[in-house]
């Protein structure tokens, strides 16, 4: 969510707290309001009453809380205690919590007793999210109505310790039948590896959900043997150099056809290994994995390989904007184009939940059809040099990593770069390549030295192709990473593509709140921006818009592709989302509604057709030089920055100037000798001129003081790094002036006030910042991200301030829950002073510039809660 965005939301937030506050107080409610306006009443409607479902889907059932809660689950066994003990810190929030003993528990049985519909599809895998003591497994059968036979049995999770029921796994069973109708669920628990002694004790058993698996998509179930390697370790390890072993099943529904034609792909697959994959995406708890098998199988006619991904999707709730984007790229003819089917992924009776078992992205027969070095690695010139070759545009700090001189940072791929290999003739030959394409490009009339064209050195048209969708779908890592690609074949140019991951900052994917479709974002691109001022690439450029927008339309129509591609996902994002998390659940969703996969797929199309219409209307205003920012200190011009899309970031500002004896409050514009709006919340349309704006300060003794905005803060996983929000006053210290460093470099390291956490580790790493021989600390928690809870409210750390005239002070606020995720506080909590003749505020900081005597409220204001502290000026 951009900075701008969230401050209006507060702002409008705001004004109805504020104003609701001081109705019962004494302060005069017409000095604020009169300043920001009148405050709507908002009109109250009385909600119409829900209809209450007569049965449950099967593909939909509650949490068993909520099923007990309505008393609909009957737990029919003697001497049991249910949910007595509840500890919302234990795990046992929103489960069912059976305590008895064990025997009793044998003896009884759980049931459903309002019907489950099983009428909608033909049920896969049943799953139960639970868990049983850990010296105490049991297993949990599950019989329709009176019946007698169990059409499913399942070895229940086990606890990680006494008393800790926090685990958040499940274990799941195939269905032996084909069930159909309507019918109650009876569960009963068996505990044969006790003796009827031990039976006789107590025990307990957790039940958060039971949830089934449509057979309606391909099911993939791996069996790994753990005696050489386990799950947990391949898990747990960021590099993915940990492998596990055994075999993949797949099962395939009847009347099942894939897309991509080819034979039965259902049996058994030797795995060499499976291993976890990616960056970013690693560090949820849905993890994706590569698998390699033993021999080489053209699974649902994607081609004969060895090598496989599943991906997770965790950072799409649809599931569906990388499917999308290949299937774009194959209407579009792009030369290789990932194929990819849904399915369902079971590992070692665990329900993954819904991912794609796709093709990786690498040279070989059926992937990158281009030539293979590596098969011949001795090669050092002639034609054989000439290719192939796979780039990405990865950072690296190997052999295989070069740059060219206007800064385009490049990674072999393909073929591996080593001192073992002894192939470094080959990087000379592609890196002095790519050389090439940049001095023709930026060459007079786009032609190097020699008269050769930059279209004779690369192709244009999979340019063309690669940039517009990346442009099109605002995808934030376009143009940098590892998931952005180009192949030289033998004897033949620099191509583009494959396209590929974009699942997390591509179609509005996690933008919820900002939701932006306006803007070019890549134009500015080193490369891209040169080609745009090329009036033969511009051309080819709109021409091929024309016929893509087509493609584009097509697709967001009712029962268009994203309907027919949200069809198929109908049943697995159920269960998916009864066992694994999303970012957009973990985060919250402001404004919105409520969050349901058809809102997300209806906000997918959305988001689509007001991006197409924004592009078609501006099509013809794209250009490689861009807007320009022109800032200025007085008079004096200081810098002049080219944007690439509508909004600014910290990395195009100038060095922040400075004055003696006033402070540097931010880049505004003016209108006449009065400043206007701060540049970060402008939309910037058309060049414009900023200005900088200074306040007086008083001098303190000692000097500038640093603070942090929290000394207690929440980091998922999943992040590759964290901004410490650090606050200075009275005048501005910059972040290369503080002295920064940790206490467990192999949990976290530090620069420049940015935390880059070792993908994947949890733990506690103290960050300490010095500056003018003193120092601050903040204790950053590296956890799970569904561990993490959403903001709902803010403590202050004191609510009485004493400070002397032509000071500074500042107050600090925690947030509530205590463990909710850093970004959650930022720019949230705003701050506003009664009386400014007495005590300002910074409206974002808290902090207070005390200018003569006398008392002030300084109200802190986050959605509707306000609190407030009492400053006393001496």
């Amino acid at each position: 969510m951009r900075k701008s965005t969230m401050k209006n939301i507060v702002k409008k937030a705001v004004a109805g707290a504020l104003l609701l506050s001081l109705v019962m107080t004494s302060v005069p409610v017409m000095s604020y309001a009169k300043e920001e306006g009148d405050v709507p009443v908002p009109e109250v409607t009385e909600e119409e009453p829900k209809a209450i479902p007569q049965e449950y889907d099967a593909y939909d059932i509650d949490m068993l809380a909520t099923v007990y809660e309505d008393n609909n689950l009957k737990v029919n066994v003697e001497n049991a205690k249910i949910n007595d003990e509840k500890d919302q810190s234990d795990g046992t929030e929103n489960a069912v919590l059976i305590k008895a003993p064990a025997s009793d528990v044998e003896s009884g049985d759980i049931t459903i007793d309002k019907p489950v519909d099983f009428s909608k599809a033909k049920a896969g895998q049943i799953i139960v999210g639970g868990l049983c003591e850990r010296k105490k497994p049991a297993t949990v059968s599950f019989y329709l109505d009176a019946e007698t036979t169990p059409f499913a049995t399942v070895d229940v999770a086990k606890q990680k310790g006494k008393d800790n029921w926090t685990k958040n796994g499940n274990a799941s069973a195939p269905i032996t039948k084909n069930i159909t109708g309507k019918h109650t669920l009876k569960m009963k628990f068996s505990f044969k590896g006790m003796s009827a002694e031990d039976k006789k004790d107590k025990t307990s058993v957790l039940l958060r959900y039971v949830a089934f698996s449509a057979f309606d998509m391909p099911t993939i179930n791996f069996n790994l043997d753990e005696s050489l390697g386990t799950i947990a370790e391949m898990n747990n390890d960021s590099e993915h150099k940990t492998e596990c072993y055994g075999d993949m099943s797949i099962e395939i529904p009847e009347g099942y056809k894939s897309e991509y034609g080819g034979a039965d792909s259902a049996g058994t697959y030797e795995l060499e290994y499976i291993r976890g994959r990616g960056n970013s995406t690693w560090g949820p708890s849905k993890k994706p994995y590569k698998v390699k098998l033993d021999k080489a199988a053209d699974l649902f006619g994607m081609g004969k390989n060895k090598h496989w991904v599943l991906l997770a999707n965790y950072f799409d709730y649809t599931m569906l904007r990388n499917k999308y984007t290949y299937y774009l790229t194959h209407k579009m003819n792009m030369e290789f184009t990932p194929q990819c089917i849904f399915v369902n992924v079971v590992m070692n009776g665990q329900y993954l939940g819904s991912y794609y078992l796709c093709e990786q992205v690498r040279v070989g027969k059926g992937r990158i059809e281009i030539d293979d070095l590596e098969d011949t690695p001795d090669v050092t010139s002639g034609e054989e040099l000439t290719g192939g070759y796979f780039l990405s545009m990865e950072y690296g700090d190997d052999y295989r990593s070069f740059q060219t001189e206007r800064g385009m940072q490049l990674y072999i791929e393909n073929p591996e770069i080593s001192e073992k290999a002894n192939n470094f003739a080959q990087k000379d030959y592609i890196a002095d390549y790519c050389q090439k394409v940049e001095d023709a490009l930026f060459g007079k009339n786009f032609k190097d030295a020699e008269g050769h064209s930059y279209t004779e050195y690369m192709d244009i048209d999979s340019a063309i192709d690669f940039y517009l969708i990346q442009e099109f779908s605002l995808n934030g890592d376009g143009f940098a990473g590892g998931s952005n690609y180009l192949y030289k074949k033998r004897n033949g140019k620099l191509y583009w593509g494959p396209l590929w991951d974009f699942d997390y900052v591509a179609w509005g994917a996690t933008e919820v709140s900002g939701n932006d479709t306006i803007g070019f974002l890549h134009n500015g691109v080193t490369w891209v921006q040169r080609m745009l001022e090329d009036p033969v690439f511009l051309k080819k450029f709109k021409e091929r818009w024309k016929e893509v927008k087509v493609i584009i339309e097509d697709t967001v129509k009712d029962g268009g592709e994203i309907d027919i591609l949200a069809k198929q996902m109908e049943f697995s994002q159920k269960t998916n989302y009864k066992v694994a998390s999303t970012t957009l659940i973990d985060d919250s969703v402001e404004g919105e509604g409520e969050l349901t996969y058809g809102s997300e797929v209806d906000r997918f199309k959305h988001w689509i057709s007001e991006r197409l219409n924004w592009f078609d209307a501006n099509i013809n205003t794209i250009n490689g030089g861009g807007k320009k920012i022109t800032f200025k200190v007085g008079n004096k011009k200081v810098a002049v920055v080219p944007i690439q899309d509508n909004y600014v970031t910290d990395e195009m500002l100038p060095k922040e100037p400075t004055k003696k004896g006033y402070k540097f409050l931010g880049w505004y514009t003016k209108k006449g000798n009065k400043y206007k709006k701060e540049l970060q919340d402008i939309s910037v349309e058309k060049s414009i001129t900023v200005y900088a704006k200074w306040e007086k300060v008083y001098k303190m003794k000692g000097g500038n003081r640093i603070v942090f905005l929290q000394d207690n803060v929440y980091c998922p996983l999943y992040y590759y790094e964290l901004t410490l929000n650090y606050v200075s006053y009275p005048g501005n210290v910059p972040v290369n002036k503080i002295k920064w460093s940790v206490d467990n470099k192999k949990l976290a390291t530090v620069k420049d006030g940015v935390l880059q956490p070792t993908l994947g580790k949890a733990g506690t790493v103290t960050v300490t910042a010095k500056y003018n021989k003193k120092k601050i600390t903040c204790k950053v928690h590296l956890v799970e991200g569904d561990k993490l809870k959403y903001m709902t409210s803010f403590k202050l750390v004191k609510s009485k301030l004493k400070l002397k005239k032509k000071s500074y002070g500042i107050v600090r606020v925690t947030p509530t829950p205590k463990k909710c995720a850093y970004e959650d506080l930022l720019g949230q909590v705003h701050f506003y002073s009664m009386n400014n003749k007495i005590a300002t505020v910074d409206h974002e900081t808290g902090v207070v510039k005390a200018k003569k005597k006398g008392k002030v409220t300084i109200v802190a204001i986050y959605g509707n809660t306000m609190k407030k502290c009492k400053v006393t000026v001496k």
